[in-house]
């Protein structure tokens, strides 16, 4: 799994006007879609089920899957993918999908809440 990163602003600065240009920069990267909330995920070869681990998943997180293969997009074209409630925690989650021996079933995942 790869993740895509911007970098945080410091919660102090002792220089204020860095720190209120730093502070800006990052809400307009924000308003533009620019925040931590990607993943680049690989379903399971030969398996019915993929597990994503990851600090930002929470139990009322919204998985949103991109597939960024056609391989991918065949998944999801099938109706079998899919992530069942009960599997959402506190820093994991798991896909259902079908078994097949592809290794190329990759998705953009983007995690939000």
């Amino acid at each position: 799994m790869t993740t895509i990163s911007y970098p945080p602003v410091q919660t102090t600065n002792p220089d204020n006007v860095e720190h209120r240009k730093q502070l800006a920069i990052k809400a307009n990267s924000l308003n533009q879609g620019k925040f931590n909330c990607t993943l680049e995920v690989t379903l399971a070869v030969n398996a019915i089920s993929t597990t994503i681990t990851d600090s930002r998943i929470g139990i009322s997180s919204l998985i949103i899957m991109m597939p960024v293969t056609s391989h991918a997009a065949q998944d999801i074209s099938s109706g079998t993918l899919y992530i069942p409630e009960a599997t959402m925690l506190n820093g994991s989650c798991i896909i259902q999908h079908q078994s097949n021996a592809f290794t190329d079933r990759n998705f953009r995942i983007g995690i939000i809440g």
